[in-house]
């Protein structure tokens, strides 16, 4: 087809093979025959017929993976398929997770775990109110129900984010208070500081979570992913009956869990940086209606980034193995 009435940086991005214009790489190549793919070394696209990379000018050239389109071409080739899986539908569920300010313990490098002797430094404080101005300038109109941890430095962080939005004249819905929300259980190791225990299991652990056993035979990563996945059943099905967002406040270690359990992964992914939380930092989970599993996450506060599927994280972290949440729950 003519390109006459295109735009001038679609007329420089359409690519030429065997002499014949056509509007992308694709139509092109089919042209002669052949197929428009990428490859994976450089996504350029690619004459399938004669395994010829497309080159800058648009035209046939010998050498796949050694040449890159030029942007404006890439940006023409992006499926709208894909262009629609950057995001989450409008239907999805939201699910905003937080972990609790600074604590006296965080500031000390001493193990915390299911311990309840810790609170929020001056430091912690001032996060969770700064957490507390995010969520009201941003989130709270849209949040219709709030689950938090039982543990103190938790429900002060929770206080904080409440006070900020009832300055802003709204007022969150009453929390629930969920058992299994606490931290990760460290039994012996809790109050202790991490310098006293390197020569006690300590670094076995930190190897490998996933199949570390306690002295007392307890397995402390375990325990926190089938109290992750329960989590999600049992606050999934308390946000069912009303629209708008769910904030969860709770823990970073179980944080790591229940993102990683919520978008099909393993209990690998523990040790993946993907998935750490800072202090008071919040994350977005969106899941579709009806779905097996999450399909999208992001980072909110206090830096946000943008939308990442499900699919990606299969793909750029270790420990995904394609399950789906119901198997996950077996």
């Amino acid at each position: 087809g003519s390109l006459r009435g295109a735009p001038a940086a679609a007329r420089r991005g359409a690519v030429t093979c065997g002499g014949a214009r056509a509007a992308t790489a694709r139509a092109a190549a089919a042209r002669c025959g052949g197929e428009s793919i990428a490859t994976r070394s450089c996504h350029a696209p690619v004459c399938a017929s004669r395994r010829r990379s497309v080159g800058p000018q648009g035209r046939c050239v010998a050498g796949a993976g050694r040449h890159r389109a030029p942007m404006r071409a890439r940006a023409l080739l992006l499926p709208l398929a894909m262009t629609r899986a950057l995001q989450p539908s409008p239907a999805a569920h939201r699910f905003l997770l937080a972990r609790h300010g600074e604590t006296n313990f965080n500031a000390e490098g001493r193990i915390q775990g299911t311990l309840d002797a810790s609170m929020l430094t001056n430091r912690g404080h001032q996060q969770a109110k700064g957490l507390g101005a995010y969520v009201a300038e941003n989130e709270a109109e849209r949040i219709a129900h709030v689950w938090v941890s039982p543990m103190r430095r938790a429900r002060q962080t929770l206080e904080a984010v409440e006070a900020a939005c009832a300055a802003a004249g709204i007022a969150l819905p009453a929390a629930t208070a969920r058992d299994d929300l606490r931290e990760i259980e460290l039994h012996h190791w809790e109050g202790r500081l991490k310098t006293e225990i390197m020569d006690d299991g300590w670094a076995e652990w930190k190897k490998d979570p996933a199949a570390y056993v306690m002295p007392n035979g307890a397995r402390p990563l375990p325990d926190l992913w089938e109290r992750a996945v329960g989590n999600w059943v049992a606050i999934r099905d308390g946000s069912a009956t009303a629209a708008g967002a769910t904030l969860v406040v709770s823990h970073g270690a179980l944080g790591r869990c229940m993102v990683a359990a919520a978008l099909g992964g393993s209990m690998d992914t523990f040790k993946s940086p993907r998935y750490a939380f800072d202090n008071c930092e919040c994350v977005e989970v969106a899941w579709e209606p009806g779905a097996p599993a999450a399909s999208h996450w992001r980072r909110l506060h206090a830096e946000k980034t943008p939308w990442e599927s499900a699919a990606a994280q299969k793909r750029a972290a270790p420990g995904y193995v394609g399950s789906d949440f119901a198997a996950l729950q077996g």
